[in-house]
């Protein structure tokens, strides 16, 4: 069985749907750097390798930490541009529904007014004043989820086509 999807994607799409790998960070490059080296001369096989490589990277000063960060600065920036070209291949995310946008909007204010809550305590909180609005309240967060579903609906349905 084909899928039209498979039909409808070019080669070159695909490799630009390819997410890119993150660069490595300061001590995984300077662990690249240094384990031949530990390997050889304390006579230890990988795991006790990183702990002693993480031991001297912990004993640098910032200004020789900075070489390996300046070191991985190109690779940081292609990573950036790669990530930004795959990330206008993906499809627009689905909106968030009628009480995803309320708690979106409340959320923020919930927090500030209980600041002792836990997330679960806002939820039910947010839950609570959701269920006691009035209609024509929830009635313009429900058009506006009904607007932005339809705006959706309307580009996928061109990226499909």
């Amino acid at each position: 069985m084909i899928f039209k999807r498979f039909l409808s994607v070019s080669p070159i799409a695909l490799e630009a749907a390819v997410k890119p790998k993150r660069p490595p960070t300061a001590f995984s490059y300077y662990f690249s750097q240094v384990h031949d080296h530990i390997c050889a001369s304390h006579n230890v096989s990988n795991p006790g390798a990183m702990k002693i490589a993480g031991k001297q990277w912990r004993s640098l000063s910032e200004s020789e930490k900075q070489k390996y960060v300046d070191a991985l600065k190109p690779l940081r920036e292609k990573y950036s541009a790669a990530y930004e070209a795959y990330a206008k291949t993906l499809p627009p995310k689905k909106p968030a529904t009628s009480f995803g946008s309320f708690l979106k909007e409340k959320s923020p204010q919930l927090r500030t007014e209980n600041p002792g809550l836990s997330q679960i305590e806002i939820l039910k909180l947010a839950s609570s004043k959701w269920k006691s609005l009035d209609a024509s309240t929830k009635e313009q967060y429900q058009n506006k989820y009904r607007e932005d579903l339809a705006e959706y609906r309307k580009v996928m349905g061109q990226q499909s086509a």
